[in-house]
């Protein structure tokens, strides 16, 4: 479990299914023994050409840094920052080259091949992110903190969203980039579908705890991602249909860990939780014949009252479970695994 793991999943958003679209978001990466390198990219729904924008830009991104590896005759580890801001000017260049590539090869405006797109490289000892438009970098480092990796776009609204296809000009002013020589765990990179559930509430410049402790879990509780018990779980969480309820948007998440960097004081601190998910969950599908409480639930898992209805709540968020008003009572049941 020493070499670095990707694993990402992007779904077609509510709206664009009931027009008959297709997906517009898309995602790629690399990964070897000393690095990994994660990109999004999210097509721009007014655009004609988005999906096809999307994907070519990724793919552009990987294949141009494929290149550069080989080309490369120094050490990744200890690679200065000015190099790696002057490859991330080459991977967003070559990006938008390909878009202007197939656009004069269709005979179609660039318009129509609007896209975001963010990246990722790190290694164990060192990150640099990068971003045009509003896709979302958060790391989670050995301790188990969450951090987010660049800053968020500044618009105030999604359709003034910056993509690679404006002006050279607007995306050098609006573009942000970070290099930073500390240790991570693990990067998630994820499009704007998911932006009402992965920054807190209260300031929306922060990580969400629940959100990202289910993803820290994850990370430090499988053996490998490329199990299909693994895969299972994170389509599972990617397609829940709490998501789909509460954005209609396409959705992509990217996870990308370093096993080496998985502390035990990691593995411990995702919520610092006595009790499992699981434990949860499965009361409330032993409790389905009857009335899933919240006192009945608490009495099932052998916790306080409020432990259950915080964890509940979560699972709810995160689409386990959901609840009803029977009564006077809130009444809970488990999402079928198919759903959740």
């Amino acid at each position: 479990m020493s070499i670095p793991e990707i694993i990402g999943k992007s779904v077609c958003g509510p709206k664009h299914i009931e027009a008959g679209d297709t997906c517009q978001d898309n995602w790629n990466g690399d990964a070897a023994e000393e690095y990994l390198l994660t990109c999004v990219a999210d097509g721009l729904g007014s655009s004609d050409q988005s999906a096809v924008g999307s994907e070519l830009a990724v793919n552009a991104v990987v294949s141009r840094f494929q290149d550069w590896v080989a080309e490369f005759d120094g050490e990744i580890a200890t690679i200065s920052e000015e190099t790696i801001e002057e490859l991330y000017g080459e991977l967003y260049s070559t990006a938008r080259t390909s878009l202007i590539n197939r656009a004069e090869s269709e005979e179609n405006s660039l318009d129509e091949y609007h896209t975001t797109l963010s990246i990722v490289l790190a290694t164990p000892d060192w990150y640099a992110a990068g971003a045009v438009g509003d896709s979302g970098l958060v790391g989670i480092d050995p301790t188990g903190h969450f951090k987010r990796l660049v800053a968020r776009e500044e618009s105030s609204t999604a359709s003034a969203t910056v993509p690679i296809t404006a002006s050279p000009s607007l995306i050098e002013e609006r573009k942000r980039f970070k290099f930073e020589r500390s240790p991570v765990a693990a990067i998630v990179s994820f499009s704007d579908g998911f932006d009402r559930f992965a920054w807190d509430k209260s300031d929306s410049s922060k990580p969400r705890t629940k959100f990202f402790n289910r993803i820290s879990r994850f990370v430090t509780g499988v053996d490998s991602f490329n199990d299909s018990d693994a895969r299972r779980q994170f389509g599972q969480f990617v397609e829940s249909e709490v998501f789909k309820e509460h954005s209609s948007d396409d959705k992509t998440l990217v996870v990308g860990r370093f096993p080496s960097n998985i502390s035990s004081q990691l593995i411990e601190s995702p919520g610092k939780q006595k009790y499992d998910d699981v434990e949860f969950i499965q009361a409330v599908q032993d409790l389905s014949d009857v009335e899933a409480s919240i006192s009945a639930i608490a009495k099932r898992v052998g916790c306080s009252q409020a432990t259950a209805s915080n964890r509940l709540s979560t699972l709810e968020v995160l689409g386990d479970v959901e609840s009803e008003s029977v009564d006077t009572k809130i009444i809970w049941k488990a999402v079928d695994s198919g759903e959740n």
